[in-house]
């Protein structure tokens, strides 16, 4: 008995033709092939299966230490950024210390920090002058604190 569809040999009594998936037996559905049709579908090889070799186990990786967590010599910390952020902070801290006094304080505070962290970099120059603006800052700010203090004990501010 030959497959409907593609020709091919198929045993009798066969629903579904092994080479192409067609139904068989379905004569008033699916019309027959086209006579047109003369391809011939080859015999697909059998797969072959290669065997795989044995792989050794890979050994454990290393434990875990304190001293695998530290970075290597080849990595360097960069602290310029440190500097920069230190300036930004006592510019920006300047009029903090006229407008707003108590954010002032812990602005300048950080900035000294960073200041003090950014002079082992290469703008240790910045560094430098960051850690003088937020010194000079804070120094203003505590001026000017115990000035308004000393007015308002005078009553300036009452309206007198």
């Amino acid at each position: 008995m030959n497959c409907q569809f593609c020709g091919s040999q198929i045993p009798p009594n066969t629903e579904i033709c092994p080479r192409c998936g067609a139904i068989q037996g379905l004569d008033a559905a699916i019309p027959p092939p086209s006579p047109y049709y003369n391809e011939v579908i080859p015999p697909t090889p059998p797969e072959v299966v290669a065997q795989e070799k044995a792989v050794p186990p890979t050994p454990p990786p290393p434990p875990i230490t304190p001293a695998s967590f530290i970075p290597p010599e080849s990595i360097k910390t960069d602290r310029s950024m440190l500097a920069l952020i230190a300036l930004i902070l006592g510019v920006v801290g300047i009029p903090f210390a006229f407008l707003l006094v108590g954010c002032s304080l812990p602005l300048n505070a950080i900035g000294i920090f960073l200041a003090w962290m950014g002079l082992k970099s290469e703008r240790r120059g910045m560094a430098i002058v960051a850690m003088l603006l937020n010194i000079g800052t804070i120094i203003a700010v505590i001026i000017i604190f115990f000035v308004f203090a000393g007015l308002m004990t005078y009553g300036i501010f009452q309206g007198n």
